[in-house]
Order: C-alpha cells, then sequence, then structure tokens
C-alpha cells in the first residue's frame, strides 16, 4: 500500500488488509481463550502511570470514534492515584475491549469514560473504570450472557458487527484475575455502561516505564518518516516471506541489511562484520534463535553488545523469558506492526533503544 497503486488496486489492497486485520482479531481472542483455559495467562504487577495508561489507550480510539462522528471523552476523579502497581497491558486491553464495542454499537452520540480510585486498607485502591456510551443497548434477560463464551446478546449482531463473542469473556478474566469484578447496566435503545474494577497499589515514587505491550512504540512515528541513520542490520529467519517483508520495510529505511536463513549462519555472519542490530526468529532449521543468541553472546567482544531483538511468533511468556533469558534484549511479536518496527529501529539509531520497551 505504500507504493504507487492506481484506484482498483489501491481498494482491493485495503480490503485484504482489513480481512487480514479482522482475522488477526479472531485469533487473538482464540489465543487469549486458551491461555487463560489453560492456567497459562501471566498478569504482571508493575509501576506505571494510570493517567498516562489511559491517554494512550484512548488515542487510538478517539480517532475510530470520530470517523463515526462520535465524542470520546474520559475523565480521571479527583483523588484517584496517579501511580498505581498493577499489568497497564491487561486494564489497556480490557478497556480498549469496552471502548471497541462502545464504538461499535452506538451511531450517534458518545461514549465516556469515567474512572475513580478508591482506598483499600493496606495503601491499595480499587480503580473503577466505567464506559458508557448511547448506543443500541442490551436486554435485560440477555445482559448477564454477554460474559459468557461465544455469547452476544444477538445472533445477529456477529453477521452485523462480526467479532467472535469472546471478547466480553476474555475481558471477565482477566479483570477477575486482577482482583475486580465486571458487570453492565443497560436499557435497549438507550445505551450500555459497562463497569470494572481492577485492585493496584499505590505507588509514590517515580514510575517505571509501562511496558505496555510496545504501545509507545506502536504510536510513534509513521512509516513514511525517513530513518535517520543507516544501520546495519542481520535479519535471521527461514520463512522466505518474512524475509521479504522485513528486508523490504528496512531497506525503504535506509538501511543494509543481510538476512540469514538459520541460527547456524547467524552466528557465521555476526562475528564477520560489525553489526547494529540483529532481529532474530525463534524456530529454525539446522540451529534455533535462542541457540544463536547464546553463542553470539559467548563469542563477542567485551563491552561490544549487539543489540538482539526477537521477532517471531512465539508469542507466550515463556517464549519472552527464554529468549530474555539466552542474552536477547527484547521480544518482539509477529506479525508486527510497520511504525512498530520502524520504531524500535530509530530507536536504535539514536542510541536510545531499551529492550524493556519491547517486553510483551
Amino acid at each position: 500500500l505504500d507504493t504507487p497503486l492506481n484506484e482498483v488496486q489501491r481498494e482491493y489492497l485495503t480490503i485484504v488488509k482489513n480481512s487480514a486485520q479482522s482475522l488477526m482479531v479472531i485469533l487473538n481472542d482464540i489465543l487469549d481463550f486458551s491461555k487463560i483455559e489453560a492456567g497459562k495467562l501471566h498478569i504482571e504487577n508493575i509501576d506505571f502511570s494510570l493517567t498516562d495508561a489511559v491517554a494512550e489507550t484512548l488515542k487510538s480510539m478517539t480517532v475510530r470514534a470520530e470517523k463515526k462522528g462520535l465524542a470520546l471523552h474520559h475523565q480521571l476523579a479527583p483523588g484517584s492515584p496517579e501511580l498505581v502497581r498493577a499489568d497497564p497491558g491487561r486494564i489497556r486491553q480490557v478497556l480498549t475491549n469496552l471502548c471497541d464495542n462502545a464504538i461499535k454499537f452506538t451511531q450517534q452520540g458518545s461514549v465516556n469514560v469515567h474512572i475513580e480510585g478508591t482506598p483499600l486498607a493496606g495503601g491499595g485502591f480499587e480503580i473503577h473504570f466505567a464506559v458508557k456510551d448511547t448506543g443500541i443497548g442490551i436486554p435485560p434477560e440477555k445482559q448477564q450472557g454477554v460474559f459468557g463464551a461465544f455469547n452476544q446478546a444477538d445472533t445477529s449482531t456477529t453477521r452485523e458487527f462480526g467479532g467472535t463473542g469472546l471478547g466480553l469473556t476474555i475481558c471477565a478474566r482477566l479483570v477477575e484475575l486482577m482482583g475486580g469484578r465486571i458487570w453492565v447496566a443497560s436499557e435497549p435503545g438507550d445505551g450500555s455502561t459497562f463497569h470494572f474494577t481492577v485492585r493496584t497499589q499505590a505507588i509514590t515514587q517515580a514510575a517505571k516505564p509501562t511496558k505496555l505491550h510496545a504501545m509507545a512504540l506502536e504510536q510513534a512515528s509513521p512509516a513514511s518518516q525517513e530513518a535517520r541513520n543507516n544501520l546495519q542490520i542481520l535479519l535471521v529467519d527461514d520463512q522466505p516471506i518474512n524475509q521479504l517483508l522485513a528486508k523490504t520495510l528496512l531497506t525503504k529505511w535506509g538501511h543494509d541489511v543481510v538476512a540469514a536463513n538459520n541460527g547456524q549462519e547467524a552466528v557465521d555472519l555476526a562475528m564477520s562484520r560489525s553489526w547494529d542490530l540483529v532481529l532474530m526468529d525463534m524456530q529454525m532449521p539446522v540451529m534455533g534463535g535462542v541457540q544463536a543468541t547464546q553463542l553470539i553472546r559467548a563469542r563477542e567482544p567485551a563491552g561490544q553488545r549487539i543489540p538482539i531483538i526477537a521477532m517471531t511468533a512465539n508469542a507466550m511468556e515463556s517464549d519472552r523469558l527464554a529468549c530474555l533469558t539466552a542474552g536477547m534484549d527484547g521480544h518482539l511479536a509477529k506479525p508486527f506492526n510497520s511504525a512498530t518496527l520502524q520504531a524500535l529501529v530509530e530507536s536504535v539509531a539514536r542510541g536510545e533503544f531499551s529492550g524493556s520497551s519491547l517486553s510483551d
């Protein structure tokens, strides 16, 4: 889509892209649901700014609302904690899902998000989120069922609005894992208000980076912006299509890219010249990315650490930890967002790269 196209070609490719994104929503819902059912979903407990997390989450939602002619407002009640300790990524996931539904089912009017913190014994807070819309509403007899797996308020909803019927189920399980609860108040034709709570600890000192699933990177400069510096990048991936996509983007941004087809080739090439960045797949023939990273770290001269980022479809928490334990500096899940990758590369070029900001 970044190349010269006629009107018909652009229309067809836009349809393909939107269809692919819809499929990714379904796949991500099913994977999250499966991880929850298997007890493999990891809840983090890190320090972050509640104000910043909410503002960043709603930034992309505002664009969607404006396209439908809807107003999206949010308010953090006075007395609520600014810095808290919880899982910002999962809070963002629940809030995004509820706002996405509110926008989807509202044709005119507004969506309002209200956040309020209530002190708890021991210095903690219960953070109460309320997402209110002026949409189609939910009949009373259907309200409890919307949190069940594969349920939607009306069987025609899937046909008209899409979705798997898993989104609210996942939200309910995530909220429960974070010590809270979720419920809905609604009147047909008069909108809905979805509520959820999360238990957090209030933090008095400066917060650590939020690690919102590379969200800060995704919000960074557009793909059309030119890279600031030319980098020497080693791309390690056994899949020709993955190589083509990444190499095309990186070359367009002004970088020199050499591809390796497996971990053994990567180890051999790593010692042959000076690299600014290595993008490493995990599962490859001959030698995988974890073993290759261990060998590169063992052989590189002291004080000359090459940034190595896992760029892999292995997106489980155990995979991320395996990458970091092997000596990688971050983990970027496939399919990656082009703006996310460019922001990562530019942070390396500016000498500002921080591996923690990539952690999923």
